[in-house]
């Protein structure tokens, strides 16, 4: 096989997720043709996919050196730097140095600039771009994002809020407006702005849609029943699982599980298959035992020592850098990491990296194939993490909101560090699985609640609702990912 025809499928089999089985065969490619630059970016690319930042830097590293005006292997290394934990502002200004306006390098050192604690010159950075590109989305999403970590609150808005006024018709911004505030759960803002928008623009299925989210979560059912009815029929999953949302809120039971079982089997059903298991569970249809309560499906395991969360202890505080959770996050009363963790170069957080890998892979092996079962069904042959983090919650006021990963197979917490009074006396700061969303006011009781415990890692399907309960005394520190189907 010839250079580029090995390019060619290395590439298409990191699309399909299979990368790692091309590593080697790339590797045989550059001993015959060393000099090659795309042969050099391609491996450090299947080594990024893969998680190993240290590998697919020197892979980009050897890129740049055979070609150094090649953009694509500049960006490239700045972005595996990054997400290694390393500095990479001075990279991405190399790559910048060839290209003075790209966008995604600007957005990249803004999140260089960020990871290092410097908040005020990644807003700085994207503001400027902003002078010359005034209606870019992502550089506006980014920019509130970042200001929304800062802790900023609804002025985090600003900049965004200013294009508006210089630009009223551009849907783009306006759409951004309302998907932030969706994300942000600023449920009241969301239907104050999307009212505006209808009697100024009209209306449409899209405000439609965020008005009668907004209308379901601040308590006006029957407006949200006028807006969700005008949508019908609902086929999309994504769509429907708002939908669902609703009628479980309002106790139409029934009506969730009808709506649920029409759309599964559908791309994207795993939106819905949350909902349908805790309307099951709410019916007390022996169905939800069938999608949650299948032997050796939510697990724990003991995987790090005590010397092996102190170390890992100490390198997650220092970088947990921002003073508010992200936009969209389960997180309150503490912050959420950014970027990719486990592809952080620490020696410390690769070798975790592998020996989850191997838990995990080792857990999906034990499992039984199920027919029809959204999680048992696709169980992968190979285990691909396709999201990382860590979380620290402060005593009080933190915790962790009911929430569902749907594009995750199984999601994860492992216990770094803990109160010492966890667990002693009451069920503070426990992992709860299967209770709905504490803002539904609903009365369920949980599938199954985990006791926290440093080193130990709990395993459970993305789609089962997970929170944890608050604290009173201490710190609790985890890290967590998900798992691809």
């Amino acid at each position: 096989m010839d250079s580029e025809a090995l390019i060619q499928n290395a590439i298409a089999a990191r699309n399909a997720g299979l990368g790692g089985e091309w590593i080697a065969r790339l590797q045989s490619g550059i001993e015959l043709d060393a000099a090659n630059p795309r042969l050099w970016h391609t491996l450090g690319t299947l080594f990024r996919a893969e998680l190993d930042s240290e590998r697919a830097i020197a892979a980009f590293n050897k890129a740049v050196q055979l070609d150094p005006s090649s953009l694509v292997s500049r960006h490239a290394l700045a972005r595996a730097t990054l997400e290694s934990g390393q500095p990479a502002v001075a990279l991405y200004d190399a790559a910048l140095a060839l290209d003075p306006g790209n966008q995604a390098l600007v957005l990249g050192k803004a999140s260089a600039l960020a990871g290092l604690g410097e908040a005020d010159r990644s807003i700085a950075l994207l503001e400027s771009y902003l002078k010359n590109s005034p209606n870019d989305l992502d550089t506006h999403r980014q920019l509130v994002e970042t200001r929304v970590a800062r802790g900023e609150g609804p002025a985090a808005f600003r900049t965004l809020n200013a294009a508006i006024d210089a630009s009223p018709n551009d849907i783009g911004l306006l759409t951004l407006k309302l998907d932030l505030l969706h994300a942000g759960e600023d449920f009241e803002r969301l239907l104050q702005f999307a009212d505006e928008l209808e009697r100024r623009l009209g209306p449409g299925p899209g405000l439609a849609t965020y008005q009668a989210i907004a209308a379901s979560e601040t308590g006006r059912t029957e407006r949200a029943d006028r807006h969700f009815s005008s949508l019908q029929p609902v086929s999309a999953p994504a769509l429907a699982s708002h939908v669902m949302r609703h009628l479980v809120r309002d106790g139409r039971i029934d009506a969730a599980i009808a709506l649920g079982t029409a759309v599964t089997g559908q791309d994207g059903d795993q939106h819905v298959w949350p909902w349908l298991g805790l309307a099951w569970q709410m019916a007390d249809d022996p169905r939800a035992d069938w999608l949650f309560g299948q032997p050796g499906l939510i697990e724990t395991y003991d995987v790090l020592d005590s010397d092996e969360v102190q170390q890992l202890g100490s390198i997650l505080r220092a970088i947990h850098t921002a003073r508010e959770g992200f936009l969209g996050q389960s997180v309150r009363g503490g912050t959420q990491t950014d970027g990719p963790l486990l592809a952080r170069s620490e020696p410390e957080i690769q070798s975790l990296r592998l020996k989850l890998i191997d838990t995990v892979g080792s857990h999906i092996e034990a499992l039984p194939m199920v027919p029809g079962h959204p999680v048992l069904q696709r169980k992968p042959d190979k285990v691909r993490i396709i999201g990382s983090w860590s979380v620290l919650l402060r005593a009080g006021s933190g915790y962790h909101t009911n929430h569902v990963h749907p594009n995750g197979l199984f999601s994860s917490a492992l216990y770094i560090d803990l109160p010492e009074t966890l667990g002693q006396s009451s069920e503070e700061g426990m992992l709860v699985l299967g209770e709905p969303p504490k803002e539904l006011g609903l009365e369920q009781e949980p599938f199954r609640k985990i006791l926290p415990r440093r080193g130990r890692l709990a395993l459970f399907p993305s789609i089962l609702f997970h929170g944890t309960t608050p604290f009173t005394e201490g710190e609790r520190l985890s890290v967590a990912f998900d798992i691809a189907p």
